[in-house]
């Protein structure tokens, strides 16, 4: 997701903090080409980091020498051999892994649901797996939204709501998304995390 609205800015924040304080040893990317208009994923990445939205800290820092503690993967998350892909991080170990890659198909009907259903799910369940080898931490991009219709206030914990009346397949997938990511981090001994952005 490191080329979609949240995960541009959480690379950001992650250059900067590694310029500053040197205590990210290195960040590895995911990304897709892009084969419409026959770009790379590291072309992709790099186009992204050299657009004009980028913040201001962001042109301060010396990016061609911090390219070499950064690696782009081309795939994507229903590639078959995604745990294959991976397989060479698992000596590195320890790594915190940031999942905000997701469609935001907001429709109703069966084409929705089932976008919803193979990228928000299957390619979530599909990249922990690819990742439990070598992840400590897991961190998933979901929505304020996964507990579709509520009255009151709302706890953090989404767990401990009843919720069965969602406005569309992207609410409900997320919010199934979210549980069985918790069940399977929690089996495997990965710290789990979620964020709920609301508006971004």
């Amino acid at each position: 997701g490191v080329t979609g609205i949240v995960g541009s800015h959480v690379l950001y924040e992650l250059l900067k903090e590694k310029q500053e304080n040197n205590n990210i040893n290195k960040i590895v990317l995911l990304a897709r080409p892009d084969k419409r208009h026959d770009m790379s994923a590291r072309e992709r990445v790099e186009m992204m980091l050299q657009n004009d939205f980028v913040p201001e800290f962001l042109r301060a820092i010396n990016l061609h020498a911090m390219w070499q503690d950064i690696e782009v993967i081309s795939c994507d998350l229903s590639d078959v051999d995604l745990k294959q892909q991976l397989d060479h991080l698992t000596t590195l170990g320890g790594f915190h892994v940031i999942h905000s890659a997701a469609t935001t198909n907001l429709n109703q009907g069966e084409k929705a649901w089932d976008e919803n259903y193979k990228i928000n799910f299957q390619g979530s369940m599909s990249l922990l797996e690819a990742c439990k080898p070598f992840a400590q931490k897991f961190t998933f991009v979901s929505t304020a939204y996964s507990c579709g219709r509520q009255t009151g206030i709302i706890p953090n914990e989404y767990s401990i709501l009843e919720c069965n009346d969602f406005r569309n397949p992207y609410e409900e997938i997320k919010h199934k998304t979210e549980a069985a990511l918790s069940v399977e981090c929690n089996t495997a001994g990965i710290t789990f995390q979620v964020f709920r952005p609301g508006v971004v």
